[in-house]
């Protein structure tokens, strides 16, 4: 912990709050606070800290920390008197500077959700009303290019570490950038959490779960984002196809929209999602992973290859 980090804890300490606990999960600093017999979170990032994971970009976790309270405080607005089986913690108080940021937000308890079959319905239901929001109603940045520009830029940064190393190839990129050009005129910006895996979702109470860790939230991700984002951390990371299948064939039942529009979509998506996960194994430390990891995660590319999204259901 940084002399920086410590002073905004100490500061809070100074004002009635009591540390409960003190903890650093990936790139930020997170407290549980308590007042008044209240129990809250405060988040602490600081840009130029060395001890952060190499894998994340650490230059921007101060603004993706900004971003994270204007996303949670303009998702709450939108969750209010809607019947919505998801909690987004309400942001309290956040200050920000050029290198450092924090953030004191509502406490959102609960066991990480394990059994999604019973959750499914509720996941579900959240993402479809994620990408049916008006954006242009919320208070959050808009993006300077198209998604589809977008989604081809993250697909070079994406790429790029497994191109060098051999573990994809320019053949096979090819194909990746034919599955996004036949998607090109569907693609469109919708509100998306922009992190949503099986480790920021907790049993708030049946059937309404917590959602946080949004940094990455926004209005300028293509529309299916986190559908697209989720699938592989069932099917990859926790290796557990059928219930990746199950959440797919929930989701695209309750789509409002083409089915096949949506296959376009979201095949452009998972196979862009794919290639990120072979570049986060490639940058990572191995000793944190299985060694199957890679495999599996070679496996499901060239399974997104074949662009049907029938063989992910």
């Amino acid at each position: 912990m940084t002399k920086e980090v410590r002073n905004i804890i100490k500061s809070f300490e100074k004002r009635g709050y009591q540390v409960k606990q003190v903890s650093k999960p990936w790139r930020s600093t997170v407290a549980i606070v308590e007042k008044n017999a209240i129990l809250f979170v405060l988040k602490i990032v600081q840009s130029n800290d060395k001890t952060i994971n190499p894998i994340s970009d650490h230059s921007k976790i101060v603004t993706e920390l900004q971003n994270q309270a204007v996303w949670d405080r303009e998702v709450s607005q939108l969750l209010e008197g809607k019947n919505i089986p998801v909690k987004v913690p309400k942001v309290f108080e956040s200050h920000f500077s050029a290198n450092l940021g924090y953030i004191l937000e509502e406490y959102v308890a609960g066991e990480k959700i394990t059994n999604f079959t019973k959750w499914l319905p509720s996941i579900v239901e959240t993402l479809h009303f994620f990408n049916t929001q008006k954006i242009a109603k919320l208070k959050l940045p808009l993006s300077e290019v198209s998604a589809y520009d977008w989604l081809i830029d993250r697909i070079n940064k994406w790429s790029k570490e497994p191109l060098d190393e051999g573990a994809i190839t320019s053949k096979q990129m090819a194909v990746v950038y034919q599955i996004v050009e036949d998607a090109k005129e569907l693609l469109h910006f919708k509100l998306q959490h922009g992190d949503f895996s099986p480790g920021h979702l907790f049993d708030y109470h049946f059937p309404v779960f917590g959602l946080i860790d949004d940094e990455k939230g926004g209005i300028n991700k293509p529309a299916f984002y986190d559908a697209a984002y989720f699938y592989p951390k069932l099917y990859v990371n926790l290796g557990n196809q059928k219930i990746a299948k199950q959440f797919l064939k929930q989701f695209r039942e309750g789509l409002k929209e083409n089915a096949d529009d949506f296959g376009k979509q979201f095949m452009a998506l998972l196979t862009a999602r794919a290639i990120g996960g072979i570049r986060d194994y490639i940058v990572q430390d191995k000793k944190l992973l299985d060694e199957r990891d890679f495999e599996r995660r070679e496996q499901f590319f060239k399974l997104c290859l074949r662009n049907d999204i029938n063989l992910l259901i």
